[in-house]
């Protein structure tokens, strides 16, 4: 897949920036870099493998949400929608700390 075809979602979006100015209470460069690591580890992901390499949610099984897939990072989940063509976008739905309710947030 070509560098820069991930669409991250407006919730995505604003979930790394509450992610951001939560660590950053304690170190903004910590903040920084952890989210720009996040960032670069989900796009050379994508970059590399197939996007259907990432594992279903499991709490998604038997919904119509089944589709869906994950991949983890550092404890945070990146869940997204696969592209159908190795060309198609990859869209991020969420990133989500591993310790929240992922129903509550999707």
């Amino acid at each position: 897949m070509e560098e820069g075809r991930v669409i991250w979602s407006r919730k995505a979006d604003n979930y790394l920036e509450r992610t951001y100015k939560f660590i950053a209470k304690d170190s903004e460069v910590y903040a920084h870099r952890f989210i720009k690591s996040l960032i670069l580890y989900t796009e050379e992901f994508f970059s590399e493998d197939l996007p259907s390499d990432g594992r279903a949610v499991p709490e998604f099984e038997d919904t119509p949400l089944a589709y869906l897939k994950e991949i983890i990072y550092r404890g945070y989940r990146i869940i997204y929608e696969p592209a159908i063509n190795p060309t198609d976008s990859i869209y991020v739905v969420l990133v989500i700390s591993g310790r929240q309710d992922i129903q509550r947030h999707i």
